[in-house]
């Protein structure tokens, strides 16, 4: 009964995001052309780009950079960044290897197209009704591999192309580079889901550790996991001390919103591997 009540809110969320007064874009000087030669799949397209270029513009007073709009974008690039590395974090554990949950590189593009308002309570549906009703410890663990690799994939696919969108509010330079910029970034996610396909390939990790969760190295899987939140934690409280400032430090020692989930699943995963791990068992 408490699982139906809790998906029934989170869906609600999802419905109020959907039915949501839609935004109004500048499209002034918008720039509108063809891509794939398919006028329905060129319209959604282009209205991505003029989506996300919306959040690229710079004060019209301001000539060079705009630090306030800088720093406003790193902030939230950040904290989206947070919650798009929890869904590929995630997609690596062993409990969701063959489900849809798997589906990284569609997810993000998903998130994309139909905005995070609504896909975002969608997917924390379908974590609650893929998840065992009772969690066993292997369900969480993850090939260290793969975990070692996430913080490289991300750099490279995500916070690479994020910097790129950061130039239009560094200098000033022209439309058709700003929509370039954001066509670079958005298909991150698939960028990831083939970094970690080709280091898998190159590693030979699969074969070995996916079908037999037995043969994972506890410790080797611990120490992967603790750098994997190391690293986000990092990459989501660092802008949060420069938006906050000297004034304000204790407000930036939370860390964002996206801050308590990190910290959440860093405890459970700790929790768990410890209870797994023979080691824990010989010191108790």
């Amino acid at each position: 009964m408490a699982l139906f009540v809790i998906i029934t809110l989170i869906l609600g969320c999802a419905l109020l995001g959907g039915y949501a007064k839609a935004c109004i874009l500048d499209m002034t000087d918008s720039l509108s052309r063809p891509i794939t030669g398919i006028e329905s799949v060129d319209a959604a397209v282009n209205l991505l780009l003029e989506f996300f270029s919306q959040g690229l513009r710079k004060n019209h007073e301001v000539k060079g950079m705009d630090l306030e709009a800088l720093i406003a974008f790193v902030y939230l690039a950040a904290q989206f960044g947070g919650a798009w590395y929890i869904i590929a974090l995630e997609g690596l554990r062993f409990g969701n290897k063959g489900t849809i949950l798997s589906w990284t590189g569609t997810f993000g593009i998903v998130f994309q197209a139909v905005t995070i308002t609504i896909i975002a309570p969608i997917y924390l549906t379908i974590q609650l009704l893929v998840s065992p009703s009772i969690p066993q410890q292997a369900n969480f663990l993850a090939d260290p591999t793969d975990l070692s690799f996430l913080p490289i994939a991300t750099i490279i696919s995500y916070v690479v192309p994020s910097i790129g969108l950061c130039l239009p509010l560094v200098f000033d330079i022209s439309r058709e580079a700003k929509f370039i910029a954001v066509a670079l970034w958005q298909p991150f996610p698939l960028y990831q889901s083939a970094l970690h396909s080709i280091s898998r390939l190159f590693s030979g990790s699969r074969q070995h550790t996916s079908k037999n969760k037995a043969h994972v190295d506890m410790r080797l899987c611990r120490k992967a996991l603790n750098r994997a939140y190391m690293f986000i934690t990092g990459l989501t409280r660092a802008p949060n001390v420069i938006v906050t400032g000297i004034r304000a430090i204790l407000l930036a020692l939370v860390g964002g919103p996206i801050f308590p989930a990190l910290m959440f699943l860093w405890e459970r995963d700790d929790i768990v591997i410890n209870k797994a791990s023979p080691t824990s068992r010989k010191q108790k």
